[in-house]
């Protein structure tokens, strides 16, 4: 699980990123070109040409741009993001989009409420927890429970 420290901390971090950056990879901990490497890999091996898709700790949402780009078009996104400044920029980014909604919610408060295709989860696993490893083996376990029951 994620403790209130961690959101709290994770928050924090990625405000500041933000203040810093803004509409930016650096905000989201990346080096430049580095998500677009990443989002190329995920879309790699299979179509998500109108496919639903659910991204867990989707940041502005870009991978939304990405797969849309790629494919030509995909069915209903749905972005998870528990930074509200970030989930606000990709609300301005791609709210135009009627395919496209993001979520400002902690994973922890995520209900499988439906179905999705596939879900992408890039970069959400990349911080130390406040218990250490085993938080972080936890968080991932609970996270991804949650994934495949979606």
């Amino acid at each position: 699980m994620f403790s209130d420290q961690d959101k709290k901390e994770a928050i924090q971090r990625s405000t500041i990123k933000f203040e810093q950056h803004g509409y930016s990879q650096k905000s989201l901990g990346w080096d430049k070109g580095k998500q677009e490497i990443r989002f190329d890999v995920l879309t790699s091996l299979w179509s998500f040409k109108e496919a639903s898709i659910l991204d867990l700790g989707c940041g502005f949402g870009d991978f939304f741009a990405f797969a849309s780009a790629k494919f030509g078009s995909i069915g209903e996104y749905t972005g998870y993001e528990l930074v509200e400044s970030l989930a606000n920029q990709g609300r301005e980014l791609y709210d135009h989009h009627s395919n496209f909604n993001i979520i400002n919610s902690s994973i922890d408060e995520w209900e499988e409420t439906c179905s999705f295709d596939y879900t992408i989860i890039s970069g959400l696993f990349n911080f130390k927890l406040e218990g250490g490893a085993e938080a972080n083996y936890e968080f991932i376990r609970h996270t991804l429970t949650k994934a495949m029951a979606s």
